[in-house]
């Protein structure tokens, strides 16, 4: 668990501090280690769009509703 606050925190910080290519750097590894993570994902689409990246925003935006509907 303390692994996956790291990992959090440091993907916020990065985003709070505009370094944008470490936190998508870092959002690609996560979802790669834990593709189920609904908030994961989702947090990975709104920075890919925020970047301009949109068809991998729409990607990332899929496999959050994929999760989303797993239940």
């Amino acid at each position: 668990i303390f692994v996956i606050n790291v990992s959090r925190a440091c993907i916020d910080a990065a985003i709070k501090s505009d370094q944008f290519d470490l936190a998508t750097s870092l959002l690609s590894e996560r979802v790669a280690l834990h593709p189920n993570s609904f908030g994961s994902w989702v947090k990975y689409a709104e920075l890919l769009e925020n970047t301009g990246k949109i068809g991998m925003a729409k990607h990332a935006r899929s496999q959050a509703n994929r999760i989303a509907t797993l239940n």
